[in-house]
């Protein structure tokens, strides 16, 4: 089994889905009067499994590195009057990181670019964005101008003109018992459970799965918002053990303004 690297974009993403609410006040005019206003909590939580009969062999240095950990963020996305979104985090709780580092307090994603903060609200780091990423945000000012903001992901039931988009593109489809649907194409597999609000992506390596991404979704105040991700990445360890990186976050504390 080749070792499963975490593709950049789910890390973006999930930066992007780490972001809504509390900013403290007087921090931040894009708060008063907003146009737009989301923020949840999002609890982190990871571990690592190995198989019993593989334990033995895992050397000591990786088992130092398969500490548990748990992060409890408050995420808030702000849009103003002048469609300028700001995003910010603010980390209540973490133990991942070692007593010797200064992790971030607080990160502010806005028109300007990405800076963390510390404990007592000096920056730690700015990046500014580059020309690139620059016409990116232009392009999402412009877009919630026309459109309004998107505001959370809803879940897209699997229609029977989505099965037979696939069947065309060259994934077997089957139905499962309870009306899930399973299809797959090579090393690309996904899975819909359109009753329960739930699918899964999976990366395979043959018959081996490299990674899987279970997505959950609830009803809350009349619309469906996020419940939890759990993403499953199996990674082989310098002394050849297959190691599972679970990731498991849950979303809570809704609070949308504005938003359809």
């Amino acid at each position: 089994m080749k070792t499963y690297t975490k593709p950049y974009r789910l890390v973006l993403a999930l930066i992007l889905l780490t972001m809504m609410l509390g900013i403290p006040k007087g921090e931040s005019q894009t708060t008063s009067n907003p146009k737009y206003f989301i923020s949840y909590t999002q609890t982190t939580s990871t571990n690592y499994e190995v198989n019993v009969a593989d334990r033995n062999s895992v050397m000591e240095f990786e088992k130092a590195g398969m500490k548990p950990t748990q992060e409890v963020r408050n995420v808030s996305m702000v849009v103003n009057q002048n469609n300028e979104l700001t995003t910010t985090i603010n980390i209540v709780s973490s133990d991942a990181s070692e007593p010797w580092m200064t992790p971030p307090s607080k990160i502010v994603i806005d028109k300007n670019g990405i800076t963390l903060f510390n404990a007592q609200n000096g920056v730690l780091t700015q990046s500014l964005y580059t020309p690139e990423q620059n016409q990116d945000y232009l392009n999402t000012k412009a877009d919630i101008a026309q459109n309004g903001l998107k505001g959370l992901p809803t879940f897209q039931a699997l229609s029977a003109s989505d099965i037979t988009n696939l069947q065309q593109q060259g994934f077997a489809v089957q139905t499962l018992p309870g009306g899930v649907i399973q299809a797959r194409k090579g090393d690309t597999g996904m899975m819909y459970n359109n009753a329960g609000m739930s699918y899964e992506l999976t990366e395979y390596e043959g018959p081996k799965v490299l990674s899987q991404t279970t997505f959950k979704y609830r009803t809350e105040a009349g619309r469906t918002v996020p419940e939890s991700r759990t993403e499953r990445a199996n990674q082989v360890t310098p002394s050849g053990v297959c190691v599972a990186f679970v990731t498991n976050t849950v979303f809570s504390n809704y609070q949308p303004i504005g938003l359809p």
